[in-house]
């Protein structure tokens, strides 16, 4: 009896660090590779990054060789892409802006208006 016990409490000593590292049922880890990230902080792109979600919840973003991808985790290859925050209010109107909208559709050219849409999508973008 005295050595059932020893052998399971060997065995679980061994055993226990490789059931702490499986992965629960309810966890979904994905890793997104990011050729370049912004993330709104700051006004400059990073490069070559990992963002590493948990779930629902964004546990890790850092330098592809400083975060750890685990094993089981779906990977997202977007390493030839920019990858953005998903709350970002896209709504824009580029080819025109003010109250009087509708005159300068009127009154503007085609091309005018054009020219016009680089350069607020521009100051959009930049």
């Amino acid at each position: 009896m005295r050595r059932k016990t020893l052998i399971l409490a060997i065995l679980s000593l061994f055993l226990s660090p490789l059931v702490a590292q499986s992965p629960r049922p309810d966890e979904h880890w994905i890793a997104v590779r990011a050729g370049h990230l912004f993330e709104g902080t700051s006004d400059s792109l990073t490069v070559n990054q990992v963002v590493l979600i948990n779930g629902e919840k964004i546990v890790e973003v850092g330098a592809a060789d400083q975060v750890k991808i685990p094993p089981h985790a779906e990977v997202i290859d977007l390493s030839h892409a920019t990858v953005l925050p998903g709350l970002i209010d896209a709504h824009t109107h580029v080819f025109g802006n003010g109250p009087d909208l509708e005159m300068q559709i009127l009154r503007d050219s085609y091309q005018y208006r054009t020219l016009t849409a680089l350069a607020n999508a521009q100051k959009d973008l930049m």
